[in-house]
């Protein structure tokens, strides 16, 4: 099955192409996904952690198993709590219509 793409930069219809055939932009979206994720982990990894993920990091990834342990507890309370307040909100949202 044949896909029809139009290019944005120069307005030619192109078949089966993963670039435009007239000025080589790229046109397939999947690979334009990739690209900006690829794009957005660089940045992610060259940026400095902050003090507070600097410590959540070092007590998440700590070599005793008790710090692990209490930090996963006390995530584990949090993503609960967030779960019940968003299941509230949606109930309190849903009921204006």
């Amino acid at each position: 099955m044949s896909t029809l793409r139009i290019c944005a930069k120069c307005h030619t219809w192109n078949e089966n192409q993963d670039h435009c055939t007239n000025c080589g932009h790229l046109l397939n979206p999947d690979l334009i996904r990739k690209i900006e994720l690829e794009k957005k982990e660089e940045l992610e990894a060259g940026r400095e952690l902050d003090k507070v993920d600097l410590l959540l990091h070092k007590i998440k990834n700590s070599r005793y198993i008790l710090v692990r342990a209490v930090f996963y507890f006390f995530y584990s309370i949090w993503f609960i709590f967030t779960a019940i307040v968003s299941f509230f909100i949606a109930i309190i949202a849903a009921g204006p219509g």
